[in-house]
């Protein structure tokens, strides 16, 4: 991986809180990125429901005025 090559390459014995904050923000990434994805989905299925929900007034409107 490019990250661990480029964190080896930053003399990580001498500092190591270069290591410390790339794991960290690669654990992050991990966390996040499913978070985030699920929140995502969630709001699109929102938006369906919401299209779908306008939709069915709509044809009930039609369908009652009809």
């Amino acid at each position: 991986m490019v990250i661990m090559r480029s964190v080896r390459g930053h003399n990580s014995f001498q500092n190591p809180v270069n290591v410390n904050v790339a794991l960290i923000q690669m654990a992050a990434v991990q966390f996040i990125a499913p978070l985030f994805w699920r929140i995502h989905s969630t709001f699109k299925l929102l938006k369906t429901l919401e299209v779908m929900s306008r939709l069915g007034l709509a044809g009930s409107r039609l369908g009652s005025g009809g």
